[in-house]
């Protein structure tokens, strides 16, 4: 070495010079050496560095030795070097590998610096026994030239590869990343440097062939200035969670599969039921209207009963089922709340009739016209609790209480509420009352039927619509159920004012009904007089002959309405102006007409009172008043029975596979239109063939049907009109109840949709609706 260039600046230089071998032997010392350790490098020149180092310190300098032996500079070195004193001095060293050679400078470190050294070494070390004993892998990379400066053991027992790999190619790791995943995660990481952030999940592919699945997390480090120096992450081994993740999806397709085979299952069952079911109630309901004993009329009626009961189990179990799939949506429509309700109620009227129950409605002045609810969902939650509070009331009353609460000028609370005076729930049943198929009490069930179904999928709807129903009620004291909704609304209902017509008598026996009638009438700006039978109405009446109108309820007890208004008019040639009767009433329209035939009855008014309908009273009377004409008996619904003279012209097309529903479809049409002409087709193939050949009004078109079901038979109609313009009223005619069947026959292009067992009235309302031209006849 005695050639070694600068060897000038070598020996002369202040710092502590060194050239060693790779294995640690010292090849060379400057005097700086002798100068401040007091060591003489001829006398250390040949022996090995290891040597003279301290036995704690000889590891760490054999690992960094290792390190210098593969290329790499060692920046810092500390280790504790012994003096020819037999005294320790700390020395730092720094190395740079050259071929064969160390090139090492060294400097001895004072007690201050020995103590930063310390605290430096005891945070490193703190450091590495904390990285070391984690289960993750946590990893430190220069941000410059992308070289690995440290990664924990955890690599090795999760990769199953050398942390050595690592501190080689930084890189390496990607070749253990899953095919599938490789480029996503190459993705993800030229966008961490963008966002400076990373959270990435991945396979991972170990050299004995397992997989496992990490979760990645990467972010910079920055120095003060803000540039970043480093990337550090943390990596963990989710296989467990992504194991459990793929368990609990495979239990939920399984579940979901399972829900979607028994929601098959019985709305296959359904149309099985519903298809016998529709020849049994259409003509028990056709055999009603002839000519029977009371003995036959009594087995017939409970024949229809039956039917009913069994239809309403049928629909229950089948909504119960979908919403237990999760098949049922929610869907918010802006809604005349008033007219959902007459229609809810005129479903149920006649069942509180057949009990002869007082049905009331309350409708507060403050609902607005128009609410934001799901109408079909609202309307369904109203019938089952109208239904229960019916099923569940011996005697009494039953009434439908609507408020409404402003909550801003465009947000409110919707209240709707069903109260009874029936049977009552104990403390102890409560609870059991939104439980599928249960009853609070046991003997109900044999008592009262159901399935006890109808409260709880109400219950289940509600809370779809995020609210929930609530219920008050005392053991042989009568129940509340009540729903709350909050909704978008607008408008007002516009009240009738009578010019006319100032005072008004109410008689009627049942309290309720007095007062929510009283309360209709003074929002009307008309004064009342509340009489709860017809003795005190009438002794009233002859000693103040002040009253324009008298409404007259006609089932009362003692003295029914047609005997009030048989005294009325006895008492009438002393009264100055005849009085205007208008009589209330929940029996059938043509029966009452009859009972008042002769008593000159201005309106009748069904039970309960809608508000658009005594508004059209009023204000039909208040226009004849005023032209002082005398009214004449008329209903409320229909002035006059239409003619039939152009029904002989109409044409229907009735497709139907099933003989006894083809039949039972003919004779409904033949009372609704009598005369018209009525064309068959077995399937659907027919019934577009018949179609090429005749002119056709309305097609009743049944859904399941061999060689063409009713969809393709619709699709190839509405393909034909495409080239002549014209446009066929279909009407669906199925036993399939669900709503994805309703959603089909729409699609397929059909313009209404009926379920078996059909509904006369709902076909009736529809033959009027697709036939505008032609009478119909009312059944």
């Amino acid at each position: 070495m005695s050639q070694f260039p600068y060897s000038a600046f070598f020996h002369n230089s202040q710092d502590l010079l060194a050239i060693l071998r790779l294995n640690g032997e010292i090849v060379k010392l400057n005097r700086a050496w002798k100068n401040r350790l007091s060591l003489d490098p001829a006398s250390l020149e040949g022996s090995s560095l290891l040597k003279w180092i301290h036995e704690e310190d000889l590891d760490r300098t054999l690992t960094l030795l290792g390190r210098l032996k593969k290329g790499k500079p060692v920046a810092s070195l500390l280790n504790r070097v012994h003096t020819e004193q037999s005294e320790y001095r700390e020395v730092e060293w720094s190395m740079q590998p050259e071929g064969d050679f160390i090139l090492a400078t060294a400097r001895e470190v004072n007690r201050v610096q020995r103590k930063e050294k310390k605290e430096k070494h005891f945070e490193q070390e703190y450091f590495r026994q904390i990285t070391e004993n984690m289960g993750e892998v946590f990893w430190l990379r220069d941000a410059g030239n992308d070289q690995m400066i440290y990664i924990s053991p955890a690599y090795e027992t999760i990769w199953g590869r050398s942390v050595a790999s690592l501190y080689e190619n930084p890189m390496n790791f990607l070749r253990s990343i899953h095919n599938e995943d490789r480029e996503r995660v190459i993705q993800e990481y030229e966008e961490y440097k963008k966002s400076e952030r990373l959270i990435s999940e991945y396979r991972i592919v170990r050299p004995d062939g397992g997989i496992r699945w990490v979760q990645a997390k990467s972010f910079p480090v920055k120095n003060d200035k803000g540039k970043i120096i480093r990337h550090t992450g943390i990596a963990v081994d989710i296989t467990e969670r992504k194991q459990a993740e793929e368990e609990l999806l495979k239990a939920k397709s399984e579940a979901e599969k399972a829900n979607q085979t028994k929601a098959q299952f019985l709305a296959n069952l359904s149309h099985e039921i519903r298809t016998p079911l529709n020849g049994v109630l259409g003509f028990a309901e056709l055999l009603e209207k002839t000519e029977l004993d009371s003995l036959q009329k009594q087995y017939v009626d409970n024949t229809i009963t039956s039917a009913n009961t069994l239809l309403s189990i049928i629909n229950d179990i089948l909504t119960y089922s979908k919403i237990n799939s999760g098949e049922i949506n929610i869907e918010k429509d802006s809604t005349d709340i008033r007219e959902m309700i007459e229609s809810t109620l005129n479903v149920i009227r006649d069942l509180a009739h057949e009990k002869e129950l007082e049905l009331l409605l309350n409708i507060e002045a403050n609902v607005p016209k128009y609410v934001e609810i799901d109408p079909v969902r609202v309307r369904q939650i109203l019938i089952n609790m109208l239904n229960n509070a019916i099923k569940f009331t011996p005697k009494g009353e039953v009434e439908l209480k609507v408020c409404f609460t402003a909550i801003s000028r465009k947000y409110g609370r919707l209240h709707l509420s069903v109260r009874d005076t029936g049977v009552g729930i104990s403390e102890t049943d409560k609870e059991k009352i939104f439980k599928a198929f249960s009853q609070a009490d046991n003997s109900n069930t044999r008592k009262f039927g159901g399935a006890g179904l109808g409260l709880i999928i109400s219950n289940l709807l509600a809370r779809g619509m995020g609210s929930e129903i609530v219920f008050e009620s005392e053991l042989g004291s009568g129940s509340l159920f009540t729903l709350s909704l909050d909704t978008r609304y607008e408008g007002s209902v516009a009240i009738t004012h009578c010019s006319q017509i100032r005072q008004v008598m109410v008689i009627d026996d049942n309290a309720a009904s007095r007062i929510i009638l009283e309360n209709m009438l003074l929002e009307r700006e008309l004064e009342c007089s509340l009489f709860n039978h017809g003795s005190a109405a009438l002794g009233h009446l002859q000693n103040f002959d002040g009253y324009d109108m008298v409404f007259v309820d006609y089932d009362m007890p003692g003295m029914n309405g047609v005997e009030v208004v048989k005294k009325i008019r006895a008492v009438g040639h002393r009264l100055e102006t005849p009085v205007t009767v208008v009589v209330m009433h929940s029996n059938d329209d043509s029966q009452i007409h009859e009972l008042f035939s002769g008593l000159s009855v201005s309106h009748y008014l069904h039970k309960p009172v809608f508000d658009h309908k005594l508004d059209r009273v009023l204000r039909e009377i208040n226009e004849k008043r005023s032209k002082q004409e005398e009214l004449t008996d008329r209903d409320d619904f229909t002035a006059s029975k239409p003619s039939d003279t152009d029904v002989a012209e109409s044409v229907i097309l009735i497709a139907e596979d099933n003989k006894m529903n083809m039949m039972l479809n003919k004779i409904l049409v033949q009372k609704l239109l009598p005369g018209c002409r009525i064309l068959e087709a077995e399937n659907g193939r027919e019934a577009v063939d018949l179609l090429e050949m005749e002119h056709v009004d309305v097609v009743l078109m049944d859904i399941q049907m061999p060689e063409m079901d009713g969809l393709e038979a619709t699709r190839a109609i509405r393909m034909q009109e495409k080239y002549t313009g014209e446009h066929l009223p279909i009407i669906a005619v199925t036993a399939g109840a669900l709503q994805e069947e309703k959603e089909k026959c729409f699609d397929a292009g059909m313009d209404e949709f009926m379920t078996k067992p059909v509904d006369a009235q709902l076909l009736h309302s529809l033959l009027i609706k697709h036939l505008p031209r032609t009478e119909v006849v009312a059944m």
